[in-house]
């Protein structure tokens, strides 16, 4: 049962992955159609990396208490909708307020699938299930 886990988890994370790689290398072009420059870029993404820096640890800290797969699914589907909202951003102001709420999804994403990835994989080979996972990832990343 934890092995279809692991599996389901690794599938849905490549798929993510490999679409955000594709639209990774037309950000910058993105900013600029909406009136930005390279600082602006700048400044979204450090928005973003405070963001979820600050949302890792309560993040942590209620999963621990309202379970891990609700928190994985809910923000699966906030970031979804993420993704669409970018396509009804006209301002700087706006991206930024996206690029927050986008930062403290990623929070739940990173913290959360750590501890999910200890639940579902088995103690006696954790480490070349994860090392597996990450690099299953890190190829569909990296496919573009």
């Amino acid at each position: 049962m934890k092995l279809n886990n692991l599996a389901i988890f690794t599938l849905a994370n490549s798929i993510a992955s490999f679409a955000g790689g594709l639209f990774g290398p037309f950000y910058v072009v993105y900013i600029q159609q909406i009136g930005g420059s390279i600082e602006n870029l700048g400044v979204a993404f450090g928005l973003l990396l405070i963001a979820q820096s600050i949302m890792s640890y309560f993040c942590g800290k209620y999963s621990d208490k309202l379970g891990r797969k609700l928190f994985l699914i809910g923000s699966g589907y906030i970031t979804s909708a993420i993704v669409l909202a970018y396509s009804l951003v006209h301002t700087i102001l706006e991206l930024y307020v996206l690029q927050v709420i986008f930062g403290m999804m990623n929070a739940i994403d990173h913290t959360i699938s750590t501890a999910f990835l200890g639940d579902v994989t088995q103690k006696k080979r954790r480490e070349t299930q994860i090392g597996k996972y990450n690099a299953i990832i890190g190829i569909f990343l990296h496919l573009q």
